[in-house]
């Protein structure tokens, strides 16, 4: 039996019909040579992409501990008599008296959990520097700050969200 696509007795090769076609050795080459190409660059994105999700998942930490902090200072009603110090009810945070300065520290873990001082979970630090007003029945403002890591060692690793807030405290 001998036709096309027949391995011939003694002939040792096949024998196509010419009409039949098939990829040569070259465009094979050259077809794994663009998926190669296309694999190293999806590659080398992956890191960068799982950077970016990183730092975005910091991020909205960070922006959720300081919609806590500022609900907490703006859920602490007016004092007796009008504008004396207090503190919050939920982190603890002490609020100067009207014309008075003052600063406190709190750290969160991962999850949120608050402490006023650093441990080994602690992730984000948030500062709240209440300022200076001129008292009467004036807001009272303060600035509050979420730097993470806590243990950055330089201003450049380290990422921060601030905010300012006024609390009608009158």
């Amino acid at each position: 039996m001998k036709g096309p696509g027949f391995i011939g007795a003694g002939r040792g090769w096949l024998c196509r019909p010419p009409s039949a076609s098939g990829f040569s050795l070259v465009e094979l080459t050259v077809a794994l040579a663009v998926g190669a190409f296309c694999l190293m660059t999806i590659m080398a994105l992956l890191p960068v992409g799982l950077q970016s999700s990183s730092v975005s998942r910091g991020d909205s930490v960070a922006t959720s501990i300081m919609n806590a902090v500022v609900s907490d200072l703006r859920a602490t009603g007016p004092t007796s008599p009008l504008g004396s110090s207090t503190t919050s009810q939920e982190f603890g945070i002490p609020i100067p008296a009207s014309g008075t300065t003052s600063q406190t520290t709190l750290f969160f873990t991962s999850d949120g959990a608050s402490s006023s001082v650093a441990n080994a979970n602690s992730t984000y630090q948030v500062t709240i520097t209440f300022l200076s007003t001129a008292g009467g029945r004036a807001a009272t403002p303060a600035v509050a700050k979420v730097t993470w890591p806590v243990n950055a060692t330089a201003k450049a690793n380290a990422s921060s969200v601030e905010t300012l807030v006024a609390l009608d405290r009158n």
